[in-house]
């Protein structure tokens, strides 16, 4: 199967010209839909849905069109929500609402349901549900961020933990599912579960800066 990588930077989706869908015509298509934002403004909310869930709506009809092989959509853990009662999160569970969730989270959710919604349509589709995707990039936007922090000097920590995985396990993992028989399914993808804090050390340790030392607790009333 030849695979095409198709992105989408904001609402402008590189798949959509008649050379591209030409070119990928018969092969199979790996999707990274979106912008990733971890603090999202609120007058930024309604873009962030409609670039992330348009974008993968755009490339599951053009891949329906165009009579594609194999979509492979890069979802996120946020897409799956939470347990509730702080057991381990598995590619069974189903967001039931959206309470007390982030607006991207709303966003890969919504999108991933037009990934499924082509899956009832006939298209052949296996969906990655990473964690923080960590490694090299753009220090403005996305994880990155966090190293930008870190080599600016941040000062302060959080509690808590996440999973994080490398970004060359994820396209590996992506090309893998893609090549193979399976539709229809989806899979958390994440390499280690560690605290915020063991991750920005890390960081700064890499980067040579001072790691962050002091203890951001959440004001009573925020």
């Amino acid at each position: 199967i030849k695979i095409q990588y198709v992105g989408i930077n904001g609402s402008q989706a590189i798949i959509g010209r008649g050379n591209e869908r030409r070119e990928v015509k018969n092969g199979a298509i790996i999707g990274m839909v979106g912008k990733n934002y971890f603090l999202v403004k609120p007058k930024d909310k309604h873009k962030l849905i409609r670039n992330n869930v348009l974008g993968t709506a755009n490339i599951v009809n053009a891949c329906l069109n165009n009579h594609i092989q194999k979509l492979c959509h890069c979802s996120s853990v946020a897409a799956l929500g939470e347990t509730g009662d702080g057991t381990e999160l598995t590619e069974e569970n189903e967001k039931t609402d959206y309470d007390d969730v982030s607006d991207y989270a709303i966003s890969k959710h919504r999108s991933e349901m037009e990934a499924w919604r082509g899956i009832a349509e006939g298209l052949k589709t296996v969906i990655v549900n990473p964690s923080v995707i960590m490694g090299a990039g753009n220090w403005d936007h996305g994880s990155p961020r966090m190293i930008k922090a870190m080599w600016n000097g941040l000062k302060y920590y959080t509690k808590g933990e996440n999973g994080f995985i490398d970004v060359k396990d994820v396209v590996n993992l992506m090309i893998l599912l893609t090549e193979s028989d399976i539709t229809a399914e989806r899979f958390i993808l994440t390499g280690e579960n560690l605290a915020f804090r063991t991750v920005f050390d890390h960081i700064a340790d890499n980067l040579e800066m001072k790691r962050p030392h002091k203890y951001a607790y959440r004001i009573s009333g925020y």
